[in-house]
């Protein structure tokens, strides 16, 4: 009886590996779909057809689109659209979660080009306005991405770290070359402060499971393949029905042993759920 209490009492639930979705039919690997995450859209009809946000010092009509309805917590964004910009506000929190320019573009009122780092500061400050504490939040990322209209564009994407996690907590702010913001993205800002962030051994035995899910996914195919796996990215995400887990997204390369064939690389997505 003293056994089975020391035993209940140092036992905790294991860090099960579901692969999220599933793959390509095509892919020879051993695919299942344990838990589907979606993303969705539709319409509202009891929402306002037409409104009016003031965004960036100016003021936009818009007319209301659909709403999207994602699987993190508080992710369910109505969107509205005009000619000149669309606009995505957080049903929950009422908080323009998105925004993209649409309109014609013009220059920067200095007209020059401005560096990565001056781009990057825009960026922050922009962050800003909508987070207290914009130092807490690292650039996970960023693309340099070559567009006519406005040259080129600097989309970087931050996130909040917790204990070296990082969380979905996060934002893609997008600035051209010239200075100008003309996008957001935000997503659960500020929400992930007091996340139940794994251990360093809890997180090294979740990677262990990720990697035994891998041979349970690639095993069979490893005598007429080699499988080379990769980290693609790893998030301790809130999801929509209120619990935390990390999402691990496995890149694998697999190469055919026998002359041709061809080889694929395809990203795996699993979900953990984590206690808090």
């Amino acid at each position: 009886f003293v056994l089975v209490l020391l035993v209940a009492s140092c036992g905790k639930k294991p860090y099960t590996v579901l692969e999220v979705g599933g793959a390509d039919s095509r892919s020879v690997a051993n695919h299942d779909s344990d838990i589907v995450l979606k993303i969705k859209s539709e319409k509202d009809l009891k929402l306002n057809k037409n409104k009016t946000f003031e965004l960036n010092s100016k003021s936009y009509d818009v007319e209301y689109r659909d709403t999207m309805k994602t699987y993190f917590f508080n992710g369910e964004i109505d969107f509205y659209e005009s000619k000149e910009v669309s606009i995505g506000v957080n049903k929950k929190t009422g908080n323009i979660d998105q925004y993209s320019f649409l309109g014609a573009y013009v220059l920067g009122t200095e007209g020059t080009e401005k560096s990565y780092d001056e781009c990057l500061e825009i960026a922050k400050k922009y962050l800003g306005k909508a987070v207290s504490d914009v130092e807490n939040y690292a650039v996970a990322d960023y693309r340099y991405l070559k567009i006519p209209e406005y040259k080129a564009v600097y989309s970087f994407e931050f996130a909040r770290f917790v204990n070296g996690v990082k969380t979905s907590d996060s934002a893609f702010v997008g600035v051209t070359v010239y200075g100008d913001v003309i996008s957001h993205t935000y997503q659960n800002l500020g929400g992930m402060k007091d996340a139940p962030v794994p251990s360093e051994a809890e997180m090294a035995e979740i990677r262990a499971n990720v990697y035994q899910k891998l041979e349970d996914i690639y095993g069979g195919i490893k005598s007429e393949y080699d499988v080379e796996y990769s980290t693609n990215d790893v998030v301790l995400s809130r999801l929509e029905d209120g619990k935390y887990a990390i999402e691990y997204y496995m890149d694998a390369k697999v190469t055919p042993k026998a002359e041709g064939k061809l080889g694929f690389m395809e990203t795996n997505h699993f979900l953990i759920y984590v206690e808090k």
